[in-house]
C-alpha cells in the first residue's frame, strides 16, 4: 500500500527528517500508479531508494506540476486475519438509493453526491485496510446495473491504486443439471456456467482445482441434482461432494443443493 505523505518543490522537501533532494536517488526501475490527493488525477511515478544515515529508505516520487513533486511511502497491509471484512448482498436491491444506504450502513460512510464520484473515492481511500465483498450484483435489475458498474469501477480504482481495500465481486449462480444425460454434460454445464478456461480437463481433480482457485462466487445453487438419472447419481454425488468440500475449506463459497 503506497500512502501519500507530502508534496514539495524541487530542491526543497523534507522527507525522513531531511531534505530528500540533498541525497542521491537510485532509480529502482519500478513504477506505481497513484492519484494526486487534491485533484485525483492519475500518475505513473517511479520508486526510488536512497541512503540516509547508513539506512536505505524507499519512496516513490513524481512531478505533479511544474517543479512540484508528490511523495509516497509504502505501508504494509495488516495480515489477513487482522483485516476487517465487509460483505454486502445487493441481490435484493431495487433502487440506487437502496444501494447507497447499504454501503453507508456497512462501511459507516456519510452521504455523498453521485455527480461527484471523486468524493466517494476520497471517502474510500480513508478507510482502514479491509476486504470488501460485493455479493449478487449479477442478479440486480437492469435499471440499476449501470449504476452498480460505476460503483464497482470506483472500488476497483481504490483497490488498485491505494491498496487499502481488497475488493471482490462475488456472483450468485445456478448450475442447472435438470436435462443432463451423460457425464460429459455435467462437466460442460459446470464449465459453461462458471466460465471455466478452455483447458479445463473435465475430470474431478480439475474441477476441484478450478473451484478453489478461479471461481469468484459467493453462492452456487446446484439445481436438479436429486432428479438426475439413476445411472449418473453416483457420479453426481461425487461432484456435489467436491462443491461441498470447497464450501467447508473456502468459506466464501455457499453451496445449496436443490
Amino acid at each position: 500500500m503506497w500512502k501519500f505523505v507530502k508534496s514539495g518543490t524541487e530542491g526543497n522537501c523534507e522527507l525522513f527528517n531531511v531534505n530528500v533532494f540533498d541525497y542521491k536517488w537510485e532509480n529502482t526501475r519500478q513504477k506505481i500508479s497513484v492519484l494526486d490527493p487534491i485533484y485525483n488525477q492519475k500518475y505513473e511515478i517511479t520508486v526510488y531508494e536512497t541512503n540516509i544515515g547508513d539506512k536505505i529508505v524507499t519512496f516513490a516520487a513524481g512531478e505533479f506540476s511544474n517543479g512540484v513533486y508528490g511523495f509516497y511511502i509504502k505501508e504494509e497491509l495488516p495480515k489477513n486475519n487482522s483485516m476487517k471484512n465487509f460483505s454486502m448482498d445487493f441481490r435484493n436491491c431495487v433502487s440506487e438509493n437502496e444501494i447507497r444506504n447499504l454501503l453507508r450502513e456497512k462501511l459507516n460512510l456519510p452521504e455523498w453526491n453521485d455527480k461527484k464520484p471523486d468524493v466517494l473515492l476520497r471517502l474510500l481511500r480513508e478507510l482502514e485496510p479491509c476486504r470488501i465483498y460485493f455479493i449478487g450484483t449479477n442478479l440486480m435489475p437492469e435499471n440499476i446495473s449501470g449504476y452498480m458498474k460505476q460503483l464497482i469501477g470506483i472500488f476497483d480504482k481504490v483497490g488498485d491504486i491505494y491498496g487499502n481495500i481488497r475488493f471482490y465481486v462475488m456472483d450468485v449462480v445456478t448450475i442447472d443439471f435438470s436435462n443432463v444425460k451423460y457425464i460429459y454434460d455435467i462437466h460442460k454445464i459446470i464449465s459453461d456456467t462458471l466460465d471455466f478456461p478452455e483447458w479445463y480437463g473435465k475430470n474431478l481433480d480439475a474441477l476441484w482445482d478450478l473451484l478453489v482457485r478461479e471461481i469468484p462466487c459467493y453462492e452456487v445453487h446446484l439445481k436438479g441434482v436429486n432428479a438426475i438419472r439413476k445411472d449418473l447419481q453416483s457420479f453426481m454425488q461425487k461432484v456435489v461432494g467436491i462443491f461441498k468440500k470447497a464450501e467447508v475449506e473456502y468459506n466464501f463459497h455457499k453451496i445449496i443443493v436443490e
